[in-house]
């Protein structure tokens, strides 16, 4: 279950478990659940919540839209949030090309992360105000490879 997680994880992808009484009736399948959740407890890149919080977010996730410029090496993302009500701890991947990296980033909302691992970027928005749009700079090196 840890490497499945994991790996749906890495996809940006949602990972749901259900669990059925009648497992439990085995105390293998008890400690296995312990092992996960203790797992879980200790890795807080996962979330755990319910079916009405996952309907939610899909539902909100449903009325953002994004649209990317590109002008010789800045790039410009626009998030938009077309909800009655603001979208809180969105993030968004950026593919990019592995030999480019992002030297800079900045947005027109002062709460925003920028997080850069080695194949694409992670920004994180700590909220998009209910019928507003943000826009997101970056620049991009290219790096020989």
């Amino acid at each position: 279950m840890i490497r499945e997680a994991n790996f749906v994880t890495s996809l940006n992808a949602i990972y749901t478990l259900s669990i059925h009484t009648h497992l439990f009736a085995y105390s293998t399948n008890i400690n296995i659940m312990k092992k996960f959740f203790h797992y879980l407890k200790e890795h807080p890149e996962f979330k755990i919540i319910g079916g009405k919080e996952l309907h939610r977010k899909v539902s909100l996730a449903k009325n953002l839209s994004h649209k990317l410029e590109q002008k010789d090496n800045q790039y410009i993302l626009t998030v938009t949030n077309n909800n009655a009500v603001p979208v809180d701890n969105l993030y968004i991947q950026l593919f990019k090309n592995p030999n480019a990296k992002i030297t800079s980033g900045s947005v027109n909302n002062k709460r925003v992360t920028v997080k850069i691992d080695n194949q694409h970027s992670n920004v994180h928005l700590d909220t998009i105000p209910a019928k507003s749009s943000i826009k997101i700079y970056f620049t991009l090196k290219h790096m020989k490879g």
